[in-house]
Formats: C-alpha cells, structure tokens, sequence
C-alpha cells in the first residue's frame, strides 16, 4: 500500500512529460528472520514494513490517449530500526512500455501559478514517538520521543518552505554505549519542502545535530512524512527519521498548526 506523489519537470511540453515521484507507504513480509527457522534472513525481521520509492519516468504522447512511457527507480523496504536485524531490501527497478490515459483533465499551469493562496507563514509543534531497537543482542525495545517546532511558510498554492527545531531523546544511547551516564539528549536544526494536497501534507527535510554529546551515528539526519488534518488545527503525522541510507526511527505523533 502506498501513496506517492509526482511532477512534471517539463509542464511547456504538451507531448512529453519527465516525472519524479516519491511515494511511502506499508508492506506486509510473510517470511521474516527466525534465529532457529530462517536464521540467515537478515534482511528483514519484522512482518509490518515501512516502503520508500523513488522514480524517474519519461512520457512521451504517440496519440490522444495513448503514450510510450519509460522509467526507472528504486524501491526500500525495512521496518524503520524496531527489530533487528534490519539490513533492508532496496530493489532497483526498469520500465518501459504503452500507457492509456481513460481520463483526461486539462489543467492551465498559468492558471494555477495565478491561483491565489495564502503567503503568511504558520508553526507546527509536533510530539512524536517512536519504538526503538538497540541492537540484536538486545530482546526489548526502548521509547524514543521528539519534540519538534517547525515553520511552514508557502511559496505556492501546494508548495511550502520547512524550518525546524528539533528535540530528540533516545533511549537506546545507553545501551549502545554500555554507559548508564550517557546523555541521550539531541538538538537538531532542519529545513525542507512541503507539498499540499487537501487535509494531506507530505515533506522532506535534511537536519543536522547542533548538540550531539553522544556520538552513535552520523551529524546528518533526514526525515520524511505525512500529515494529515483530522480536527480543524490538529494533525496526525507519521515520519521517517534515518541517517543517509539506514533507518533510526519510525515516529508517529500529533501536531497543531498555529
């Protein structure tokens, strides 16, 4: 199951369109890691997995309702760090092949630059949490919590600027480093991109820890998520917060827009 996202980088061409598409969503693994069954399985150890997508494709009209499309991209499946082992799946793909529009709505681009749209800025103060793994050798997980204070500020009527004040506490840094005096505090600073579609709102963002007392992992972090608006100002997020490619953890927590 999941939800993505696409743009076109050639919106003057009427016959040809380059999309890029991000897409997250779940996935069910009925074969997972089993210290006596399936001990060699060290991909993924979990049956409920987080997946990342990214694509890359190229249309091209032939006729009214039919074009010649080819891409490629790169799908990720892993389960965010919350059970080990988790090497994770990444599965490179190709494609190329005929596409039948059943459907076609023409929209103006010029009408929707023109749109108007609300430019004032807005904060979001999110509370996540997360459930986090140590490592193998560890049997439980441990709560892992953010505190974080983002500024929105649209540029677009669906695009918006992110600046972000990060909190994060991880109980995990103790057992990693085998020291129960260990702080496992961090303070991160992060900007990113935000794209609007109705009550949903999809974002990515690069940080970097400003306070890293303890160092398990790398000073860069990257989250990317969804928010989507269940009561008037409140929202219900979910995120993926990892270090370049591996995943630290899968947060889920609520948010107001002030």
């Amino acid at each position: 199951l999941k939800l993505f996202f696409a743009r076109d980088y050639l919106p003057a061409q009427k016959r040809q369109r380059l999309l890029f598409s991000l897409g997250t969503g779940l996935c069910l693994t009925p074969t997972v890691f089993d210290e006596n069954e399936n001990p060699l399985n060290s991909l993924i150890s979990s049956k409920l997995n987080l997946l990342l997508s990214i694509a890359l494709d190229y249309e091209l009209a032939l006729g009214k309702d039919i074009s010649l499309l080819v891409g490629i991209g790169i799908d990720h499946f892993s389960n965010a760090a919350t059970k080990f082992p988790n090497t994770g799946i990444n599965i490179p793909h190709a494609k190329a092949g005929l596409s039948y529009t059943l459907q076609k709505k023409a929209i103006s681009g010029g009408d929707m630059l023109n749109t108007p749209f609300d430019k004032s800025g807005y904060f979001f103060p999110i509370l996540t949490l997360a459930r986090k793994s140590a490592g193998r050798q560890f049997d439980d997980n441990d709560w892992a919590y953010s505190l974080i204070l983002q500024y929105v500020r649209r540029y677009s009527p669906r695009h918006a600027m992110i600046v972000s004040m990060d909190y994060m506490y991880n109980n995990t840094i103790r057992k990693i480093r085998n020291d129960p005096q260990a702080v496992q505090s961090r303070i991160g600073l992060a900007a990113g991109w935000q794209l609007e579609f109705g009550r949903t709102a999809f974002f990515m963002q690069l940080g970097y820890y400003l306070y890293r007392p303890v160092d398990v992992d790398e000073s860069l972090y990257h989250r990317i998520g969804l928010k989507q608006q269940i009561y008037r100002n409140l929202y219900l997020t979910s995120f993926l917060k990892s270090h370049y490619f591996r995943a630290d953890v899968w947060e889920w927590g609520l948010a107001l827009k002030i």
